[in-house]
């Protein structure tokens, strides 16, 4: 799975964002960064329940995956 972290309003790229995915096990998770362009690229895993987006001056994006199909 691929993405850009952006702005809603101005379209901006948010670079470097963090995002953490946490795997329905809960003993893992991995925390990557987007790159200069606000890309991330995350291999796509069914284990995935949860994904955290942060960035310094916004509010922190948490979308909860368990049990839903067709967000990634």
């Amino acid at each position: 799975m691929e993405g850009e972290i952006k702005d809603s309003k101005t379209l901006e790229a948010l670079s470097k964002a963090s995002v953490q995915i946490r795997f329905v096990d809960q003993a893992q998770s991995l925390m990557i960064n987007a790159d200069s362009l606000g890309k991330v690229q995350i291999q796509r895993s069914s284990s995935i329940s949860h994904i955290e987006v942060n960035y310094i001056g916004y509010r922190t994006l948490s979308v909860d995956l368990k049990g839903k199909k067709g967000l990634l």
